[in-house]
């Protein structure tokens, strides 16, 4: 889903499945986290527990596949990630950068001399 936050930005958020299993604040905490802002107190309450009922009724009809590294997808090898987050091929793929690894792939190594010799 994209949430816009109160800046104006876009975020586009994947909820895992396991998130609906765990509890409350652990569903909503992403949500938070994109800049949705929910009222505090019984309303905050109650605007919490219909937002998440909301969630568990929603399908959405486009599906993705979440990657934590960049390359081949799967074992199709008809879907690739580059590190710049757009995605190539037949599946729809989310590039998930919160798990450090992309910053560690993207480093410079090497000139480009030692590159073309390649």
């Amino acid at each position: 889903m994209d949430i816009v936050d109160p800046d104006d930005r876009t975020h586009r958020l994947l909820l895992d499945e396991s998130l609906f299993n765990g509890s409350l604040a652990a569903l909503l905490r992403p949500l938070g986290g994109s800049g949705v802002q929910i009222a505090t107190g019984a309303a905050g309450a109650e605007a919490r527990g219909r937002l998440v009922d909301l969630l568990c009724a929603w399908r959405p009809q486009e599906k993705f596949v979440r990657v934590s590294r960049t390359g081949w997808v799967d074992d199709d090898f008809d879907t690739f990630a580059p590190a710049d987050g757009t995605v190539i091929g037949r599946k729809k793929a989310f590039l998930d950068r919160e798990t450090g690894i992309i910053g560690e792939m993207t480093q410079v190594s090497g000139s480009l001399g030692d590159w073309q010799e390649m």
